[in-house]
């Protein structure tokens, strides 16, 4: 079924319109999706199919999915705020300009997704156990978010600032060019508007598979006594995948 057909059949009848309506004030107003607020049952991967929902252009918080497809969705120009996503499948969902605002994102599979324009990580948003594949993050902002036991596959992150988000046990898969990892935010007054951010250690983060061009490590040194902060640039220009045959 294409993705047309996923999202337009959320308005083919009153009963699935109805669906669509219920799902949208619980988004709205908080509180969990279940299986029976799906009209559409369970995919034949064992998850709530809510495959093809558009929930553009809206306010969501402290919405709770486990267990859920939603890919073909929509959450163009969303607010996403203080949500939890639980073993979750997103494939070919827009995320464009969709502002990501304390949520968690825990064995979740992002599958060709864009997140063209997006903010990302504002207020610590964690990402643990999940797939980034394939997905578009052209002029997207990077704020605190925090990546743990993830794996970023082909994503296009080319001229990316992570700014003041952190690393820890992730691998990259694919090429990048010129990526900027930080120790933490790059100002001290940053924190008064972002708030604390997790020191970035880059903790058993590989590149092995990885080719490189101009990654830029950004290691900030924090000396409390004298209330001073050094930053070493490291400039690495490239850093190519070792060849099988050689």
């Amino acid at each position: 079924m294409s993705k047309t057909k996923f999202q337009n059949r959320w308005v083919e009848n009153a009963a699935n319109k109805e669906a669509l309506l219920k799902i949208t004030k619980i988004a709205q107003r908080g509180g969990v999706l279940k299986k029976e607020h799906s009209p559409y049952g369970i995919t034949d991967k064992g998850l709530i199919d809510f495959r093809g929902l558009r929930l553009n252009s809206m306010d969501i918080k402290k919405l709770k999915v486990k267990d859920a497809d939603l890919s073909f969705s929509e959450f163009h120009d969303t607010f996403i705020e203080r949500s939890k996503f639980n073993n979750v499948v997103f494939h070919q969902t827009d995320f464009s300009k969709f502002r990501d605002i304390g949520n968690e994102f825990t064995n979740v599979y992002f599958l060709k997704c864009k997140f063209i324009e997006a903010s990302i990580g504002y207020k610590g948003t964690r990402f643990q156990l999940s797939f980034l594949e394939d997905c578009n993050f052209r002029r997207a902002t990077f704020t605190r978010a925090e990546f743990t036991n993830c794996k970023i596959t082909n994503c296009k992150l080319n001229g990316m600032d992570f700014f003041g988000s952190s690393f820890e046990n992730c691998s990259f898969i694919g090429e990048y060019k010129d990526l900027w990892f930080r120790g933490g935010y790059p100002h001290p007054e940053d924190k008064k508007d972002f708030g604390r951010a997790k020191r970035n250690k880059m903790k058993n983060v590989s590149f092995e598979e990885a080719t490189l061009i101009y990654l830029l490590l950004v290691i900030t040194v924090i000396c409390q006594q004298l209330n001073f902060q050094k930053q070493v640039y490291i400039n690495i220009s490239t850093i190519g995948r070792k060849d099988s045959k050689s």
